[in-house]
Protein backbone atom coordinates (compact mmCIF):
# COMPACT_ATOMS: atom_id res chain seq x y z
CA UNK A 1 0.00 0.00 0.00
CA UNK A 2 1.40 3.42 -1.00
CA UNK A 3 1.48 6.64 0.93
CA UNK A 4 -1.78 8.56 1.25
CA UNK A 5 -2.37 11.51 -1.04
CA UNK A 6 -1.95 14.98 0.44
CA UNK A 7 -3.79 18.14 -0.55
CA UNK A 8 -1.85 20.32 -2.99
CA UNK A 9 -2.98 23.39 -4.90
CA UNK A 10 -1.55 25.42 -7.73
CA UNK A 11 -0.50 28.86 -6.53
CA UNK A 12 -1.98 30.48 -9.64
CA UNK A 13 -4.76 29.25 -11.89
CA UNK A 14 -2.55 29.23 -14.99
CA UNK A 15 1.14 29.70 -15.67
CA UNK A 16 2.13 32.24 -18.28
CA UNK A 17 4.74 31.30 -20.93
CA UNK A 18 8.16 31.24 -19.28
CA UNK A 19 6.70 31.29 -15.75
CA UNK A 20 7.65 28.41 -13.42
CA UNK A 21 4.48 26.78 -12.03
CA UNK A 22 4.36 26.30 -8.26
CA UNK A 23 2.33 24.06 -5.95
CA UNK A 24 1.39 24.65 -2.30
CA UNK A 25 1.26 21.53 -0.13
CA UNK A 26 -0.70 21.43 3.13
CA UNK A 27 -0.20 18.37 5.33
CA UNK A 28 -0.40 18.97 9.09
CA UNK A 29 2.02 16.90 11.20
CA UNK A 30 4.06 15.90 8.12
CA UNK A 31 7.68 17.03 7.65
CA UNK A 32 8.51 15.37 4.31
CA UNK A 33 6.50 14.55 1.21
CA UNK A 34 7.06 13.20 -2.29
CA UNK A 35 5.47 15.49 -4.87
CA UNK A 36 4.26 13.77 -8.05
CA UNK A 37 2.75 15.84 -10.86
CA UNK A 38 0.77 14.06 -13.57
CA UNK A 39 -0.76 15.45 -16.73
CA UNK A 40 -4.43 15.01 -17.65
CA UNK A 41 -3.57 11.62 -19.25
CA UNK A 42 -2.15 10.41 -15.91
CA UNK A 43 1.48 10.43 -17.09
CA UNK A 44 4.04 11.53 -14.52
CA UNK A 45 5.76 14.73 -15.66
CA UNK A 46 7.58 15.76 -12.46
CA UNK A 47 8.65 14.22 -9.15
CA UNK A 48 10.41 15.88 -6.21
CA UNK A 49 11.09 15.46 -2.50
CA UNK A 50 9.67 18.33 -0.47
CA UNK A 51 10.45 19.32 3.12
CA UNK A 52 7.45 20.83 4.92
CA UNK A 53 7.70 23.41 7.67
CA UNK A 54 4.73 23.49 10.04
CA UNK A 55 2.83 21.25 7.62
CA UNK A 56 3.16 23.60 4.63
CA UNK A 57 5.53 23.92 1.68
CA UNK A 58 5.72 25.57 -1.71
CA UNK A 59 7.42 23.66 -4.54
CA UNK A 60 8.32 24.92 -8.00
CA UNK A 61 7.66 22.54 -10.88
CA UNK A 62 10.88 22.68 -12.90
CA UNK A 63 10.92 20.31 -15.87
CA UNK A 64 13.51 19.73 -18.60
CA UNK A 65 10.98 20.64 -21.29
CA UNK A 66 8.24 23.25 -20.85
CA UNK A 67 4.91 21.81 -19.77
CA UNK A 68 2.35 21.60 -22.55
CA UNK A 69 -0.98 23.37 -22.01
CA UNK A 70 -3.43 21.16 -20.12
CA UNK A 71 -4.51 19.96 -16.71
CA UNK A 72 -1.94 18.84 -14.15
Amino acid sequence: MGSPSRPARSISGAAQPGEVPAIRINAPNITHSELVVRNDAGIEVHRASVELEHGTATAEIRTRKPLAPGLY
